[in-house]
């Protein structure tokens, strides 16, 4: 029951129309990423502001549900992105369910999060400000790895987190 109770709470932000702005409000004012700067440059850029989202010591959270996690869930610090980072981290623990329509409805609610990020990026015409937000999930679907190549290759949950990991790798 608590794990439907935290997927509702997620679903109600991921159809939020404005949670990217909540969760970037600096770089949503970012314009697209110009088509002639030099390849050291934007190295460079993207370096440091990486570099920025990992000193933000934002922990990785566990739910007590599923086979994949046996810590309970932390609440980071109030930080940029925070809520995005929690977003994913519940969804993502809840597709280790032992209910198959919990983690059907877990890895549908990564998969429309991410969706969303991609149209609110291509809209506004940088992608891959929304999708650095997202950094952070990489790892943590490299952590589920095992699980997820231990089902079968045509199973849902696979067809919904894997696409949502290749939009980061792509576009951050």
């Amino acid at each position: 029951e608590t794990t439907k109770l935290r997927l509702n709470a997620v679903t109600l932000f991921v159809r939020f129309p404005e949670f990217m702005k909540v969760n970037i409000p600096l770089m949503d004012s970012w314009k697209a990423w110009p088509d002639g700067s030099s390849v050291g440059s934007t190295r460079h850029f993207f370096t440091v502001a990486l570099d920025k989202i990992n000193d933000l010591g934002l922990s990785e959270f566990s739910a007590s549900e599923g086979p994949v996690r046996k810590e309970p869930l932390e609440i980071p610090k109030l930080k940029p992105h925070w809520l995005a980072e929690l977003c994913t981290d519940i969804c993502l623990s809840a597709t280790g369910h032992a209910e198959q329509n919990i983690q059907y409805r877990a890895s549908s609610l990564l998969f429309e999060l991410f969706w969303r990020i991609s149209q609110h990026g291509r809209a506004k015409g940088n992608i891959s400000v929304g999708a650095s937000v997202f950094v952070p999930f990489i790892p943590k679907v490299l952590g589920h790895m095992n699980y997820l190549s231990s089902l079968p290759a045509k199973c849902q949950l696979r067809k919904d987190i894997i696409p949502c990991a290749l939009l980061v790798l792509q576009s951050a």
